[in-house]
């Protein structure tokens, strides 16, 4: 089953990897460079997934979190290169899960299981 999944982050290097990636797994993606753009990306049509980093100017992934979470319960993974897991810790204050560190391959499958 294809997944709409919603990439996010500021660099367009990590952008363009994660959508390939996906994109050869069969899913469709879309893409933001910040929070703001984020939220109206979403709003717009709706994702299956959202990758979202962490450390953005403007509008943070925090703060996209905690924004996506008002309105949706769409599963979230967080891109980030903090490594103190109070660094990790999620918009929801709940402990995050253990970090992966990984093909991004592991995500794009993850997606397919929704």
């Amino acid at each position: 089953m294809m997944a709409r999944v919603l990439v996010v982050d500021d660099d367009v290097t990590v952008r363009e990897v994660v959508v390939s990636y996906l994109k050869a797994a069969g899913h469709q993606a879309y893409e933001a460079a910040d929070g703001s753009a984020a939220l109206s990306q979403f709003r717009e049509q709706s994702a299956d997934l959202v990758i979202l980093d962490l450390m953005m100017p403007g509008v943070d992934g925090l703060q996209v979190c905690a924004r996506l979470r008002a309105m949706s319960d769409v599963p979230i993974v967080m891109l980030t290169a903090l490594g103190a897991e109070t660094d990790r810790v999620g918009a929801s204050g709940q402990r995050p899960a253990a970090p992966r560190r990984g093909p991004v391959r592991r995500v794009a499958g993850a997606a397919s299981r929704r």
